[in-house]
């Protein structure tokens, strides 16, 4: 079975991620995204390919769109690293 791996930035991410949910959405709303993320996470451990390539950014680096977020990951063998999980509006280029 394969599996994930969050990089410390990428459990920060979650935690703001989080936070703004709760405080904009209330908790379902914010639990039903941070679920969706998680499940996400999972299927590309299972699957690192359904993610396109972000070589622009760093050799190996692919991203996947999950709702307002773009979840920036490396493959690796026995699943993926997730490196940073970005909101569709940040720069990218800075917080790589």
């Amino acid at each position: 079975m394969a599996d994930y791996v969050l990089s410390i930035q990428a459990v920060l991410d979650l935690q703001a991620i989080a936070d703004y949910g709760y405080a904009t959405f209330g908790v379902a709303k914010a639990r039903e995204y941070g679920e969706a993320l998680e499940q996400r996470f999972e299927q590309l451990a299972e699957s690192p390919a359904m993610g396109v390539q972000a070589d622009e950014f760093a050799n190996g680096l692919r991203r996947f769109k999950q709702g307002s977020h773009w979840i920036f990951y490396v493959e690796q063998a026995d699943g993926i690293f997730v490196a940073r999980v970005l909101h569709e509006r940040m720069d990218f280029v800075r917080h790589l």
